[in-house]
């Protein structure tokens, strides 16, 4: 894993994996989360991430993530929000605050696939086999409903619109292009999955 800031500026600075101290001190305050972002014990986590975080005006502190998720991702990603810090572990995908040590993390999806960054407006998109989740300034900015089938692409993202391409064939309407408004994640453009299929199916 590496951290990515994606043009972000971040008001931290993050070592991903660092080595673990042998005398099991890392001389600062650790927090481990679960898979529901909750502060457990730390002899309870084992193995990847786990971060050194540095805040520019605090003590850095470590941040251990037990939950994976069931997803394709991986990695440490810089959001809009100047202190907070995506971490992506098998798809989960944490969000925390990093200007000093957290009781919770936000799980904002579990089977993340593609990350991709929009810098107008600045988003920190998370896609799906079936959705995106869009990060901004103040979290999360907006969430799509299910957009198709399956196997969801996010391509490519600017102030124009977000392209993705989708995967209906399996139910007879084939593939094609989706366009989504960056500003609400509203569909602009392609065919819209509850136009064929059942709302209560979804």
């Amino acid at each position: 894993m590496h951290f990515v800031t994606n043009g972000f500026e971040a008001a931290y600075t993050v070592d991903v994996d660092p080595e673990h101290p042998g005398d099991g001190d890392w001389r600062c305050e650790v927090v481990a989360f679960d898979a529901d972002g909750h502060a457990i014990r730390v002899e309870a986590v084992s193995g990847p991430p786990v971060l050194r975080i540095n805040p520019v005006d605090g003590p850095a502190w470590v941040a251990m993530f037990e939950g994976r998720g069931l997803g394709m991702a991986d990695g440490v990603f810089a959001t809009p929000a100047q202190t907070r810090v995506a971490v992506v572990s098998a798809g989960l995908a944490y969000v925390v605050e990093t200007a000093r040590p957290q009781t919770e993390a936000d799980v904002v999806s579990h089977a993340v696939d593609t990350v991709v960054a929009c810098t107008d407006p600045p988003l920190l998109l998370l896609g799906t086999a079936i959705d995106i989740v869009a990060l901004g300034r103040s979290g999360v900015a907006w969430r799509t409903p299910r957009l198709c089938l399956d196997d969801l692409k996010l391509l490519r993202a600017d102030g124009n619109g977000i392209i993705c391409w989708g995967d209906n064939s399996a139910v007879g309407h084939g593939s094609g292009e989706i366009i989504l408004d960056p500003l609400s994640g509203v569909q602009i453009a392609g065919r819209r999955f509850e136009s064929f299929w059942p709302e209560g199916a979804r």
